[in-house]
């Protein structure tokens, strides 16, 4: 009888034990199945303002300088890093003279300080390799090198690039005996050296004189007027005066730049030389012996 009622308390425990573990288990399977509650929805707002920040909205920081800055240059490459133009090389030229006239009767001797030859040139004739003739004045050229413009004056010999300087030329005592008269009306003897020495310093015996082309009524030349002379220079010693029209030289008509200069350029060689011109509208000759 008491083994019977054992029996059942052990029954008995063994259920509610059973119970009492299933109930443990879940509760804990319980609490790690809870979700979390929902966290709180917060609403953001965004305006195009803040999509988009503009200089507007920092101008004010800017001008204020809170932070304390120093201005700055304009934004862009540094200087080191921006191209510099490109200089261009110097022009190794010399001009011995001009003769001006109308445009396209204008003309410019330069020399090439290199070969030492000397060149006639017109309006829009190229000088080396980049420099257009633009302009020619008495004793001053212009040139267009690109989009530069440089100015060329009439130079000393002997120092590129120093344009000369003009003095006053005092009136000097009669003419020395190396010009002389040969005792015939418009013949005149002179000393070879003397020549020799005026054409060879071509820029200095260009500026005692201007030399102009002479036009007739019709528009067209018929030689080349001197004036301007200058008092005791060499045109004044062998006889010729302001408004003389030099219209052949030993016999060669010359009616434009470019003869006159050829011409003019080869007297030195020359032992007699003739000039046939225009003195107060008569026509007029001289002769001249070189010795």
């Amino acid at each position: 009888m008491i083994r019977r009622y054992l029996w059942t308390l052990n029954v008995l425990f063994l259920l509610g034990f059973s119970y009492f573990v299933a109930d443990l288990v879940n509760l804990f399977i319980g609490r790690q199945l809870e979700l979390p509650p929902p966290a709180p929805t917060v609403s953001i707002t965004t305006t195009e303002a803040q999509v988009r920040p503009t200089m507007e909205i920092y101008s004010s920081i800017v001008e204020r300088n809170i932070f304390g800055t120093k201005p700055s240059a304009a934004i862009g490459p540094p200087e080191e890093a921006r191209p510099q133009p490109v200089p261009l090389p110097p022009l190794r030229v010399r001009l011995v003279g001009t003769i001006v006239g109308e445009s396209e009767e204008s003309l410019a001797v330069i020399e090439d300080l290199a070969t030492k030859e000397q060149r006639l040139y017109h309006l829009e004739d190229l000088v080396g390799t980049d420099a257009k003739l633009i302009a020619i004045t008495r004793n001053e050229v212009t040139f267009l090198r690109g989009d530069i413009r440089e100015t060329l004056g009439l130079q000393e010999e002997g120092v590129p690039g120093q344009p000369a300087v003009s003095f006053p030329v005092p009136i000097l005592a009669p003419a020395p005996p190396a010009i002389r008269p040969a005792g015939v009306p418009n013949n005149w003897i002179l000393d070879k050296h003397e020549v020799t020495a005026a054409l060879e310093d071509l820029p200095q015996l260009m500026t005692k004189a201007r030399v102009v082309p002479n036009l007739t009524p019709e528009g067209k030349s018929d030689g080349f007027r001197i004036v301007s002379i200058s008092p005791a220079s060499f045109y004044e010693r062998i006889g010729l005066r302001n408004g003389d029209v030099i219209q052949r030289i030993n016999g060669v008509e010359v009616k434009d730049p470019q003869t006159f200069m050829q011409v003019f350029t080869q007297l030195r060689e020359q032992s007699n030389i003739t000039l046939d011109l225009l003195r107060n509208n008569q026509k007029e000759s001289f002769a001249y012996e070189i010795r």
